[in-house]
């Protein structure tokens, strides 16, 4: 195996479980008179296009105004973020085991074979018969009648001793803490995707977790070694009949340190057809805001909550702006929004960003002038992996993958920090 220098390291951040419950707590509606613009300083906040595949992102002076344009299509769409791991882990979490306590993003990996490019690996020293270890994100299916499927490349081996390298890819529900689908595998010691239909029926709209969990089972009499798994691509897809856009449109970074709260306000729409929309923000945490609502051309909310939007770990980005939208063919939908943030009590600072969503696909624009279980067996690995991932999550034992120089090493076993 060969590992590119270039390593994002772990470190730990609690999620709550309930992620619209989280969100609910931050819903205070405070108006500010003031507005101002940050300038000649540097802005301590900027958009950043986030590459998302049908999304146009056109950049203003000092990336504080942006023109976005997104196509919505029938057809299949990923759902989940970041799945290739191309650049970084953005977007990604890390729920370590008892011995399966590292999780780190490289720029390339190679099987012996075959070189991968933006990989996360999960590894660690195991002296026990098995452990489980998740790498999971937050995800929000379309509001839509859909089809799903789970796609997931990936690879496992161990320096030493004998494992049996079990995985398992599924979706939970944060709301009711339960798994309502997964599927189980054993992971080649070369690179092999493998592709998985969701047979459960899942609720339009709903935020779900989308997880991959290694599960090692060590055949002790071998001796002991470490045990690594690399995932290349790990992603969602929902297969829709109507033109539907659902993904991050646009990103903003936090630059000075700070943290802020911030909210995106509709200031006017313009529409053909009967739209509906739903445009929230996310935070580094995978906390969400209450959304934005255009339901059949009328705007029942026409503002987020305030969250929290405080600086990122190298690789990470401080907020994302997420749409799902669904268009009648050849349809479209024009939006002027304002992101605002403010800092406690201070002025509110406003950015202008314009966003249309249309059916055919747009062409590129330009910005106009701002404005511990021991059975190995799946059938058993399977009914438990609910139950632990519901604890770990319970108990904010989910972290991030960030960058760190250096190359892959072995650790040894340490306490899980709560």
């Amino acid at each position: 195996m060969e590992v590119a220098a270039e390593k994002y390291e772990v470190y730990y951040v609690a999620l709550l479980v309930a992620v619209v419950a989280a969100s609910a707590a931050a819903s205070f509606y405070v108006y500010y008179p003031l507005s101002a613009r940050i300038s000649p300083v540097a802005p301590p906040i900027i958009y950043v296009d986030p590459g998302t595949s049908n999304t146009y992102v056109t950049l203003g002076p000092n990336a504080t105004s942006a023109f976005v344009k997104a196509k919505a299509q029938a057809g299949t769409w990923e759902v989940e973020y970041n799945g290739g791991f191309d650049d970084n882990p953005d977007g990604w979490y890390f729920s370590p085991g008892t011995y399966l306590t590292n999780a780190a993003w490289y720029a390339s990996v190679s099987d012996g074979s075959t070189t991968r490019y933006g990989v996360v690996g999960i590894y660690g020293y195991m002296t026990g018969t098995s452990d489980t270890a998740y790498l999971l994100q937050y995800v929000t299916v379309p509001n839509a009648s859909a089809s799903y499927s789970v796609e997931i490349t990936l690879f496992a081996y161990s320096t030493n001793g004998l494992y049996i390298m079990y995985y398992t890819v599924g979706l939970y529900d944060p709301s009711s803490s339960t798994t309502v689908w997964q599927s189980s595998g054993i992971a080649s010691s070369t690179w092999r995707t493998s592709t998985y239909s969701v047979s459960a029926s899942l609720t339009p709209g709903k935020t779900y977790i989308l997880f991959f969990a290694a599960t090692p089972y060590h055949i002790s009499w071998f001796g002991s070694g470490t045990v690594y798994y690399f995932v290349d691509e790990f992603r969602l897809y929902a297969t829709l009949s109507n033109p539907y856009y659902t993904n991050t449109f646009i990103d903003a970074n936090v630059t000075d340190g700070q943290t802020y709260e911030a909210r995106l306000v509709l200031l006017s729409y313009t529409y053909s057809g009967t739209p509906n929309a739903s445009i929230k923000l996310v935070n580094m945490s995978s906390y969400e805001s209450d959304p934005i609502v255009i339901s059949s051309g009328s705007a029942s909310r026409t503002a987020t909550s305030w969250i929290q939007a405080g600086p990122a770990p190298t690789g990470y980005t401080s907020l994302r702006f997420h749409l799902d939208a669904s268009l009648n063919t050849g349809g479209y939908l024009n939006m002027t929004l304002a992101f605002q943030y403010r800092l406690g009590d201070g002025v509110t600072v406003t950015y202008p960003l314009q966003l249309n969503v249309t059916d055919p696909p747009p062409e590129n624009v330009t910005l106009p002038a701002p404005p511990g279980h021991r059975c190995p067996c799946p059938c058993c690995g399977k009914r438990l992996i609910g139950r632990i991932l519901a604890a770990r999550l319970r108990m904010g034992l989910v972290e991030p993958i960030r960058l760190r120089g250096g190359v892959v090493h072995v650790e040894r076993p340490k306490p899980v920090r709560g």
